[in-house]
């Protein structure tokens, strides 16, 4: 797959009004910068291709032009040939005097035949005065085939984690060269238990159904596999070419805490009576419990000792009242 990138000024073979123009276009396939030969722009089937159009307003400065509709096709290259490529956009203004660009991004079909393509820009506008302006321009596009090519049109797996069990890879191969291919198809790990292998024939007929082929890899991650990211290579050698994808899967397992089942026992609460003992001069108040007997203990009063103060207290005042009624005599 090649690609380049192309400066090319264009004078536009058709317009309406002669005030919209495109000055400029620049090309690029794949990223390769030398594919440019005598105008054609070459590509792959599968080729990533970016065209950026550049769009001059030619009136004074006083008038704009709006609502540019833009308009890229490619004739007859979809749906086995039967059906163009069309891609819409639209520039909203151009300053009279001014430059703007648009920036179209396609890939060629990977079922397309070997041949030329005609590739044609369309814009149209209006200016302030009601005037319409039109610029239309044609390009070739070459579609080219090697010899001898294979592309993984997909490859991926069906979970990312896992933590024993199966892992389906799915691999889908295309033939877009120029001769039928054996292929055999490898996918490897670190991880012993992956190491598989499928052998096929692929035709080089474009619109054949055994063009392409999709297969699917079981492979086994069995209990106890540490847990950790491992990377499955998948390789498909052909005609002693071979081409290589390698994918990451991880293998980790949930930790399972078992929660003990919820256990409620329900107690009877009854209403004692708590009832005072004096013992030694102390009262004491007991009551029964589940966990055993439960004793409140408070220090009582000495009824003794209160006897005894009074009896003092009486008699101090017995004194006191005799010494008065001996004073008033």
């Amino acid at each position: 797959m090649k690609a380049y990138i192309l400066m090319l000024l264009i004078l536009a073979p058709f317009t309406l009004a002669d005030e919209l123009d495109i000055s400029s276009i620049e090309v690029e396939v794949d990223g390769d910068k030398d594919r440019y030969s005598g105008g054609d722009i070459k590509v792959n089937p599968g080729s990533r291709i970016e065209m950026t159009f550049t769009f001059k307003n030619k009136l004074n400065n006083d008038n704009n032009i709006e609502f540019i509709d833009v308009k890229l096709s490619v004739e007859n290259i979809e749906d086995e040939g039967t059906s163009d490529m069309e891609i819409d956009k639209q520039i909203k203004k151009i300053k009279g005097g001014r430059d703007e660009e648009i920036i179209f991004k396609f890939d060629i079909p990977l079922s397309v035949e070997d041949d030329t393509y005609s590739l044609t820009i369309e814009a149209d506008g209006s200016d302030e005065n009601g005037t319409n302006h039109e610029v239309s321009n044609e390009y070739k596009l070459v579609v080219e085939k090697e010899d001898r090519e294979l592309i993984y049109e997909s490859i991926k797996l069906d979970k990312e984690e896992i933590c024993d069990g199966t892992i389906n890879l799915q691999v889908d191969i295309v033939n877009i060269g120029k001769n039928d291919e054996n292929v055999e198809i490898t996918a490897k790990s670190f991880l012993s238990s992956i190491n598989k292998k499928a052998n096929f024939k692929i035709s080089k007929d474009t619109f054949d159904t055994a063009n392409k082929i999709s297969h699917t890899f079981n492979l086994e991650i069995p209990k106890g596999t540490p847990e950790k990211t491992y990377i499955i290579d998948v390789k498909s050698v052909y005609s002693y070419r071979f081409i290589e994808e390698s994918l990451a899967f991880k293998v980790k397992c949930d930790e399972t805490v078992q929660k003990p089942i919820p256990i409620t026992i329900k107690t009877e609460k009854k209403k004692q009576k708590i009832t005072p003992k004096v013992i030694d001069n102390k009262v004491t108040y007991e009551k029964n419990s589940m966990k055993g007997d439960l004793v409140i203990e408070k220090t009582g009063i000495n009824l003794n000792l209160i006897l005894l103060i009074s009896l003092e207290i009486l008699v101090v005042i017995s004194i006191l009242l005799i010494i008065r009624r001996k004073k008033r005599r």
